[in-house]
C-alpha cells in the first residue's frame, strides 16, 4: 500500500490555475468566497477565494484561487488530498498556474509519487523544485 503525493517538479512556486481551482468547486464541491477590501476572506474557513474584477489590493489577480488561509500550500493534507491530486491528473499542465504560457510548450511542473506505506518521509525544496526524502522505518 502507498499514499500519493503531488510535487512541483521546476522551479517557482506550487500554486494550481484559476481553471484548476474552477473543477474543484464544480467536481469536488469545493466552497467558495470572495475577498474584503482588507485583503481577507469573507469566510476564512472556504477551500476557494474569488477575487473579484475591480477590487484594488494586493498583488493576486483577479479570479479563482486556493485559500491559502486555509491550506497551506506546503501542507501535507493539502498535497495528499485526493481531490488536488485528482485535478492533476485531469487536467495535466493546465492545472499549473506558472507562466509556462510564455514558452513554445507548457511543461506539466507537476509529478505525483506514491511512497510507500511504513515510511517517514518529507518535501525536500531548492528554489521551488521538490523532490521526497524518504527514510525506511527499520523493525527491531
Amino acid at each position: 500500500m502507498s499514499k500519493e503525493i503531488v510535487l512541483y517538479r521546476k522551479y517557482g512556486v506550487f500554486s494550481l490555475s484559476s481553471e484548476a481551482v474552477q473543477w474543484l468547486m464544480k467536481e469536488r464541491n469545493w466552497s467558495c468566497t470572495t475577498f474584503t477590501e482588507e485583503h481577507k476572506p469573507l469566510d476564512a474557513n472556504v477551500d476557494i477565494i474569488y477575487k473579484t474584477p475591480g477590487t484594488k489590493f494586493g498583488y493576486v489577480n483577479e479570479g479563482y484561487h486556493i485559500n491559502w488561509f486555509k491550506h497551506k500550500e506546503n501542507d501535507i493534507a493539502f498535497r495528499t488530498n485526493t481531490d488536488v491530486i485528482d485535478v492533476i491528473r485531469t487536467l495535466g499542465a493546465d492545472a499549473s498556474n506558472d507562466y509556462d504560457y510564455l514558452l513554445e510548450e507548457k511543461v506539466n511542473p507537476f509529478e505525483i509519487v506514491a511512497i510507500p506505506t511504513g515510511c517517514r518521509w518529507r518535501i525536500k525544496c531548492h528554489d521551488g523544485f521538490e523532490s521526497i526524502a524518504i527514510q525506511q522505518e527499520m523493525e527491531y
